[in-house]
């Protein structure tokens, strides 16, 4: 079930990865005012990647020209196949060849500064929700899904560890498996 996040929200944790000190303290404030625990900020690729994997924050907020020998871009690629955290670009650079490979990199959102408050709020709200989705989708797709009948003949879409198709399943099997199912017959995988 997915969370409805205003409930969840002082629990998750955005890193910040921005090597100009101003710049960083304005994001990290204006992420604490909508309710994220800021980890970091740090200020170099090679940082960003060593903390994600150490903190296993939330989100990644990630300038591309950082500090050091890499690049965001590099440390997203690096963090996308180590942690598969997802990562909010947010640079000054929206040239064809730096949108071009940070799109190569497959990470979930890229935000041209200058920005403000509403703009990182929004961009980050539905890299975060569709991180969700994709992760409760997989979660789904490994379970089988069937339909019992209940005694009155009304479907009901749920899922069984049984992973048999067209395997007919008694009352008391769903009942130990799923309490869902008060009235339910058979099962029909």
């Amino acid at each position: 079930v997915l969370d409805t996040r205003e409930e969840n929200m002082s629990k998750l944790r955005v890193l910040v990865a921005e090597d100009e000190n101003l710049v960083a303290l304005d994001i990290c404030r204006s992420l604490e005012r909508h309710g994220y625990e800021v980890a970091g900020p740090c200020s170099t690729a090679e940082s960003a990647v060593k903390l994600t994997q150490e903190l296993r924050p939330d989100a990644v907020v990630m300038d591309i020209m950082l500090k050091g020998q890499n690049d965001g871009i590099h440390a997203a690629a690096q963090i996308r196949h180590t942690t598969g955290i997802p990562v909010l670009f947010l640079t000054a650079h929206a040239d064809k060849q730096t949108v071009t490979r940070a799109r190569l990199v497959e990470q979930h959102g890229y935000l041209v500064k200058p920005f403000d408050d509403a703009q990182l709020y929004a961009a980050l709200e539905m890299i975060l929700y569709k991180c969700q989705l994709t992760d409760a989708n997989a979660e789904m797709k490994k379970i089988p899904v069937g339909v019992a009948r209940s005694q009155q003949g009304v479907d009901v879409t749920k899922s069984l560890s049984s992973s048999n198709p067209g395997t007919i399943v008694e009352k008391e099997e769903v009942l130990r498996s799923h309490e869902f199912f008060s009235g339910v017959d058979k099962y029909e995988l």
